[in-house]
């Protein structure tokens, strides 16, 4: 039945439930506030997240990093362990104080900024 081929609705009577002698189920306050407590964590996580300032392409490139290392915005720096990685975010903007981590940073931002240009190249119809 389409709602726009209703006229008129009238209530013929009460329903089967007395609301005073209902009772309403307890409230747990320690659950809901520790359920607050989550949301607002996973929410700072997922707003430090998003780089402020940066283009559409640098924040694909953090998120396709972090999905392997921990990373963190520095104002428009990614930040992959003690690695800083400064725009236009490639390989050779790599810098940190372990050659090591350098090397492991490069090569992963490497293969994510290739995954990336094949995308833009040949995106997937929906």
């Amino acid at each position: 039945m389409k709602c726009s081929s209703v006229r008129d609705i009238q209530a013929t009577g009460l329903g089967n439930t007395n609301l005073e002698s209902s009772i309403l189920p307890a409230v747990d306050v320690v659950a809901m506030e520790a359920q607050e407590k989550r949301a607002e964590e996973y929410y700072l996580n997922y707003k430090s997240m998003i780089g402020v300032g940066v283009t559409e392409d640098a924040q694909e490139i953090f998120d396709s990093l972090s999905k392997t290392m921990p990373c963190a915005w520095s104002g428009q720096l990614i930040v992959c362990y003690r690695v800083k990685i400064s725009p236009p975010y490639r390989s050779e903007d790599c810098a940190g104080p372990d050659e090591n981590e350098v090397n492991r940073v490069r090569k992963v931002l490497e293969g994510e900024r290739s995954k990336l240009d094949k995308k833009k190249i040949s995106p997937s119809i929906d």
